[in-house]
């Protein structure tokens, strides 16, 4: 969502490195048969067990989200996680989106939702074509496993930033949804734009990759 002046970039990126395990030699000693000294006999690598660093995510559950797409109107691009800060939601840089990742994942039950800019002082972004679009619009939204989750377009609100409220993106529900959310309305310089643009879409099929 586009505000004027510089924007925090609030960004929860995880990277998790591999352990690195060295083998051990050991040496063993027999007896030769007739007495003298011990002569060696194998060299025999010690085997050390493989340091799990975090429990297997279930595999029926859909991985998180990477990329989102949006033919019809030309969006692509790619997402990251991101979660709260000082009670506030945070907000991708441009050309970037953001899932909130302490909600439903892209074809998991419930909402998840997205955040991305509408413009920046540059010029368009990546959201910028979301209030053009019509009902029954296909959105598209890979996770980092190849899966391909597939929504179409059902409702799109605009709502000022003064009256929204939690429970228009957030809520429990038995399928899977998807919420999109932008900035629009009038433009003050200083202080941004005065609406949020939010559209809602609906899980059609997921397809594993």
């Amino acid at each position: 969502m586009a505000e004027a002046g510089p924007r925090p970039l609030g960004l929860l990126i995880a990277v998790v490195l591999p352990a690195l395990v060295a083998a051990a030699i050991t040496t063993l000693m027999l007896p030769q048969s007739g007495g003298g000294s011990p002569a060696p006999v194998a060299r025999v690598p010690a085997v050390v067990p493989s340091v799990v660093l975090a429990p297997a995510e279930p595999a029926s559950r859909p991985a998180r989200p990477l990329g989102i797409s949006i033919p019809a109107a030309g969006i692509e691009g790619p997402v990251d996680a991101i979660g709260l800060r000082g009670g506030a939601l945070e907000i991708p840089p441009p050309g970037r989106a953001g899932w909130f990742s302490g909600g439903p994942r892209p074809g998991e039950p419930g909402r998840a939702v997205i955040v991305s800019h509408v413009d920046s002082q540059t010029g368009p972004e990546l959201f910028f074509s979301l209030r053009t679009l019509t009902r029954g619009t296909r959105i598209l939204v890979e996770d980092r496993r190849g899966g391909i989750h597939r929504f179409r377009l059902v409702r799109r609100r605009q709502i000022e930033k003064s009256r929204f409220r939690r429970d228009l993106v957030a809520g429990p529900s038995a399928h899977p949804g998807l919420v999109l959310v932008t900035c629009g309305g009038p433009f003050t310089p200083g202080e941004g734009y005065r609406d949020n643009v939010i559209l809602y879409a609906r899980g059609a099929e997921s397809q594993r990759g």
